[in-house]
């Protein structure tokens, strides 16, 4: 009865949620065709409400893979696991448990959808898979699918709390079989989702160049950004509305388009400004 529910709910809810989705953050999808067989999706992750978004290009319901934070907001939290049953991930232990419960949902001829890289992104660059990955996609026998969505780290970047309105959109980028997985080592399966999900947000942006509105478009900046080039000083950097600026005196401007403008800004991406503080 479970399944049949969450599918019901799917089917009632996929269309609401997609006008939604256009609302806040102009998003479209391409519509994925039947997949004839249970499989395991892996998409890269840029928002909190990706689950949602990828869903939108299946009609086949799934259930994804969801950190354990999102099973302790009290009301919200069993409202969201009657409606979807997320499948718990515990960060800071080993990920048996959830593997187990992958496999299960696989072998009852469930849909499982996985953000395997874990976390969002700091710097609109996909982060690497960990090595077991290709392992649980080979140990499963289902099909996998692979989703990339582009977008969404201007849309919603991981050190704000304020949203921009420009442009998301989620595809399928490869549809691997049971047969053509059987094939592979675990090393080349890992290897593949890697190159078929990333995204490198600057890179898209210099090719599209998408205006991304909003308000206080800086602000948060100070959560990923915390080493000033100028005075090479530690936690003296700040943001308002949208200016990142320095007690030393540096300040750079972020405009719509995600770039770093002003008097010789020192550099023009978060990601440019992220790799050079890692280093210093």
């Amino acid at each position: 009865m479970s399944r049949l529910k969450h599918r019901i709910i799917w089917r009632i809810l996929r269309f609401p949620a997609m006008l939604f989705f256009k609302i806040l953050f102009n998003y479209s999808c391409e519509q994925a065709p039947r997949i004839d067989r249970p499989f395991l999706l892996i998409a890269n992750h840029v928002t909190d409400l990706d689950p949602v978004m990828v869903g939108l290009s299946f009609r086949q319901q799934m259930y994804f893979v969801a950190s354990e934070h999102l099973f302790r907001k009290g009301l919200l939290s069993k409202l969201l696991v009657w409606l979807v049953a997320p499948i718990p991930r515990i960060k800071g232990s080993t990920d048996t448990v959830s593997a187990m419960n992958i496999m299960r949902a696989l072998k009852n001829k469930a849909n499982v959808g996985l953000f395997a890289e874990g976390d969002k992104s700091w710097d609109g660059r996909t982060g690497r898979l960990h090595p077991t990955t290709g392992r649980l996609v080979k140990a499963s026998r289902a099909a996998l699918v692979t989703y990339k969505l582009t977008g969404g780290y201007l849309s919603s970047p991981r050190w704000s709390k304020r949203l921009r309105r420009g442009r998301m959109y989620g595809r399928i980028v490869n549809v691997y079989t049971p047969e053509q997985l059987h094939a592979m080592t675990t090393e080349e399966i890992t290897n593949a989702i890697n190159a078929d999900v990333f995204v490198d947000a600057y890179e898209e942006q210099r090719r599209e160049k998408i205006p991304y509105k909003g308000k206080e478009l800086a602000s948060g900046l100070e959560n990923a950004l915390y080493a000033c080039p100028a005075c090479q000083e530690v936690c003296r950097l700040k943001s308002r509305d949208g200016i990142f600026s320095c007690d030393c005196g540096l300040t750079v401007h972020y405009n719509t388009y995600g770039f770093f403008e002003g008097e010789n800004p020192p550099f023009e991406t978060v990601a440019e400004w992220d790799a050079w503080q890692e280093e210093f």
